[in-house]
């Protein structure tokens, strides 16, 4: 489980497998675009690098310049200045591949003491760097199709059109591409000392299963179980693949069936084919094997001749073994697993404790349980952060965590305050970190090597926003970045036992990352334990012991026995920077904050029988509830003399209520005109931010979105927009196992219940949902450059991106992003938000600034208000860049 310091720190994604299908009978839509009927490598690539990079900084490009560019092809020509490399430059260098493409990049002039040097000065984040590698291969005929498998990069251009690859290397991904006649000139980009390898495939199906890849349950023996699963469905075509159908075929009893998509696989990209209501099967007690192979066919429409075939393969388990559970995730509105491991001699009428584990980067979730002995006493549940690196158990990773405990408690019989939140690595952060995001849901915590945020972790300082970048710039960073940041909110662990866990030597995740955490929950005079073990590094057993020590030691599982949920403590403390993310703690509801994007903080304490105080920051509106069991039973309490029975009184800031009971024991209050404190639910004005509806880019794909891109511009205009909407459906089956629907701006909208959010590819004049949105929409595009509001941002080639609520469905959200011209809606690529760690805005206006500074270059960005206005406070204005 132990992974290389590079690999755990920068895992952004995880790569999949593709398996091709038996192609069955010819469909109707196969393509007439030829394959190519060899494999085929470029022998010879122009290489140049080191560059040095920002962790997780976008848009950046290392052969930028400021003013004018000084070569006429500088994927060609020139010298480059890079501070990484001897005389601070580098140049051009031809590199040869092997006869398996593999493409090995090395600086024999950068010696192991060069780095050295940087890494003592800067540590890990000074050593990283990016490259570029540019080849082209010449076809005497063509059009052709083909499979680019590249390995160890995230992407490359064909043509200047961004693809996808295999950043990690796994063999898996192969990405459907179309070769012209003549040259076709390949960009690769690579990273961190090593090099990739592209080949170059013919295309023997049009459609491949990637059935490794398959989100499938295991089967149980002796068990009838409803079959929720997914697999993805590659169309190697230059056509859309329309309501595709999959029939499964089995052995196993009830384990057959057929079902269709509603969502179309676009060209030349991916689709999971969801089976939400699947069959029911039963595996027989008496089945002897370890795995249950499954037939399954796409078809071309419902009953429709069949375009291929694979097989699933599903791994079968006793009761007592540990499994593989599916379930339903909103959040990304597809098909996810946990791994489970139940109890020993499971007796369901009885109830149970749950540890929930957070693997590191990594590790399956499935691979996760079985670090733990089977407990008599509790299950163990391990959810997967949406891939094995997902999300650091942030944004999209701490949903699917809240989902899988949802859907584990309404399966099995849990004691909702006996539930123990652990994880390792990052895992160990995850555990941090929604520990203090929501510390009412447990019982106690245990991270194991768990750092502490992304700029100490992974330092950030060398990004270019930060090195470059205006202080206005950085403070609208800084904001995107502040909720994910562990050590300001340790302060709502007042009611949480922690027992932090490290290895003395763990070189991985150093001993000092946690011990930042613990001294500060020291000095506040929490329930902190901090145990080093001496001599052990990041993943560590002690010989001849139950479970895997660092994770399931027995005076871990001591810890854990000792604790029980109090849902009432008398006193609460609750700090956040973002209120999306949650509102609540124990008794007390944030309803509405006064101010976006600034820190919100509640204080509420029982300071007396049936008497509470509450202090806040920047709320308007609050909810408590107080029951008895909190508060006290009734008697009489006096007040200025006088003595009544039963009342509730509640010290707000500098207001004091004296209140009749209610029936539900919930009291609400909202500030009135001066900021007054007044009795009443707040009441949001029209249009206002919600919880739902709050920003920034990544919170239009927390819920169900479809993407709809232009088709109203010109035919390049047209293939750059279909291009970014596979980029992005690609991105969120890469890192997040997710589904993403792909409709063009002429289609009807298809939802399944509420209105999904739009993701809008194409302004005004290229995309018809956007033009007839525009009106209603706070930014759009002229010919003299972008309107914000009331401000004009001039300029030529701009891009801009925003968030807002959908004027058409104002329950729903739409990220519009659009560019000025061709040359700027390509920049678009640059900044795609389904990662942890990036720091985006509510919206954003650039040009090729940022390729040198970031998101420091950006021409405005910022934040809209609580009414989705702007706000001077929270916008910054380049007015260098504006003049």
């Amino acid at each position: 489980m132990m992974k290389s310091l590079a690999f755990r720190r920068l895992a952004l994604v995880l790569p999949v497998a593709i398996v091709a299908l038996t192609v069955g009978a010819l469909s109707a839509a196969a393509d007439e675009i030829p394959s190519i009927s060899e494999p085929m490598i470029i022998k010879q690539w122009r290489t140049i690098g080191p560059f040095p990079i920002g962790v997780r900084e976008a848009g950046t490009s290392p052969l930028a310049y400021f003013g004018k560019q000084p070569f006429e092809n500088p994927l060609l020509q020139g010298a480059f200045p890079s501070y990484l490399a001897h005389n601070a430059e580098v140049r051009w260098k031809y590199v040869q591949s092997d006869e398996n493409g593999r493409v090995t990049i090395d600086y024999p002039d950068i010696t192991e003491d060069d780095w050295k040097l940087v890494t003592d000065e800067w540590g890990f984040a000074g050593a990283l760097y990016s490259g570029i590698a540019y080849g082209a291969i010449v076809l005497a005929e063509g059009p052709r199709r083909a499979l680019v498998d590249l390995q160890i990069s995230g992407g490359f251009r064909l043509n200047d059109i961004p693809y996808q690859g295999d950043a990690y290397g796994h063999k898996l991904w192969q990405q459907p591409v179309v070769l012209k006649e003549g040259r076709n000139e390949f960009r690769v980009g690579f990273s961190y000392r090593g090099g990739f390898t592209l080949r170059i495939l013919p295309v023997e199906d049009d459609v491949m299963f990637v059935a490794k890849d398959a989100t499938l349950p295991d089967l149980v023996r002796g068990e009838q179980q409803r079959i929720m699963f997914s697999v993805p469905i590659i169309n190697a075509t230059t056509d859309w693949l329309r309501e595709p159908w999959i029939r499964l075929k089995s052995d196993i009893p009830g384990l057959e069936g057929t079902y269709r998509s509603d969502a179309a696989a676009p060209p030349q990209g991916v689709l999971c084919f969801q089976v939400r209501y699947g069959p029911t099967a039963e595996v027989p007690a008496t089945f002897e094997l370890d795995e249950a192979e499954v037939k399954v066919e796409l078809l071309d429409g419902k009953g429709g001749a069949v375009l291929g075939s694979d097989t699933l393969k599903f791994r079968v388990r006793d009761p007592a073994q540990s499994r593989r559970e599916t379930f339903w995730s909103p959040s990304t509105n597809s098909v996810q697993y946990y791994g489970l491991k139940p109890p020993k001699d499971y007796d369901p009428q009885k109830r149970y404790a749950l540890v929930l584990s957070l693997h590191g980067a990594g590790c399956e979730a499935g691979g996760q349980v079985d670090a733990y002995e089977a407990k008599e006493w509790a299950f163990v549940a391990a959810p997967t952060n949406c891939r094995r690196f997902g999300f650091d158990w942030q944004d999209w990773g701490s949903l699917n965590m809240l989902e899988t405990l949802a859907a584990v408690m309404r399966r099995y019989p849990i004691e909702m305050n006996r539930v123990h939140l652990t994880g390792h690595s990052m895992g160990g952060h995850g555990t941090w970190f929604n520990s203090f995001v929501y510390p009412d849901l447990w019982a106690d915590v245990v991270p194991s090597a768990g750092w502490t945020t992304f700029g100490l972790y992974v330092p950030m300082f060398l990004r270019k926003n930060i090195t470059l970048g205006p202080p206005r710039a950085q403070l609208i960073w800084n904001l995107a970045m502040r909720d994910e940041n562990t050590l300001m909110l340790t302060e709502n662990a007042l009611n949480l036992p922690i027992l932090a866990v490290e290895g003395s030597a763990d070189d991985n995740v150093p001993p000092q990352q946690p011990k930042m955490l613990v001294d500060l929950l020291t000095r506040r005079g929490y329930d902190i334990s901090f145990r080093e073990e001496p001599g052990m590094g990041h993943w560590w057993n002690i010989k001849d012991t139950p479970g895997t020590d660092c994770v399931d030691a027995s005076w871990i599982n001591d810890f854990w026995k000792k604790h029980t949920r109090n849902p009432w403590p008398e006193k609460v403390v609750y700090r956040t920077h973002n209120y999306s993310m949650n509102n609540r703690a124990y008794w007390v509801t944030i309803d509405r904050p006064l101010r976006a994007y600034a820190d919100i903080k509640v204080e509420a304490e029982v300071i007396a029988p049936r008497e509470v105080r509450v202090k806040t920051t920047n709320i308007e509106g609050i909810t408590l509830r107080l029951p008895e069991k909190l508060i006290g039973g009734i008697k009489a309490v006096p007040e200025a003399g006088v003595t009544h029975g039963g009342k509730v009184i509640v010290n707000l800031d500098r207001e004091r209520f004296v209140l009749e009971p209610t029936a539900d024991d919930t009291y609400s209050f909202h500030r009135g005109e001066r900021g007054v404190w007044q009795l009443g639910e707040v009441i949001a004005p029209p249009g206002a931010k919600t919880r739902k509806l709050y920003g920034p880019w990544k919170q239009a794909f927390m819920r169900p979105f479809v993407i709809v891109y232009g088709t109203q511009g010109t035919d390049e205009e047209d293939e750059w927009a279909l291009a970014l909407a596979r980029a992005y459906a690609h991105a969120w089956w890469y890192r997040g196992n997710g589904r993403a629907v792909i409709v063009a701006d002429t289609e009807l909208i298809p939802q399944s219940g509420a209105y999904p959010n739009l993701i809008l590819l194409g302004g005004a004049k290229m995309n018809a949902v956007t033009a007839r949105l525009e009106p209603k929409l706070p930014i759009k595009m002229t010919d003299e450059g972008v309107i914000a509001g009331t401000r004009l941002i001039r300029g030529k080639d701009l891009a801009a991106k925003f968030v807002y609520p959908n004027p058409e469905h104002p329950d729903t959200l739409v990220l519009v992003q659009e560019g000025q011209s061709l040359k700027g809606f390509k920049r678009l690529f640059s900044f795609t938000e389904i990662y942890s760690g990036g720091g985006f805005p509510d919206w954003m206006v650039w040009g090729d600034e940022v390729k040198l500074m970031g998101l420091g270059g950006a021409r405005a960005m910022g934040f809209f208000d609580m009414n989705w206005r702007f706000s001077a406070d929270l916008t910054f204005w380049s007015e260098e860049l504006n003049r």
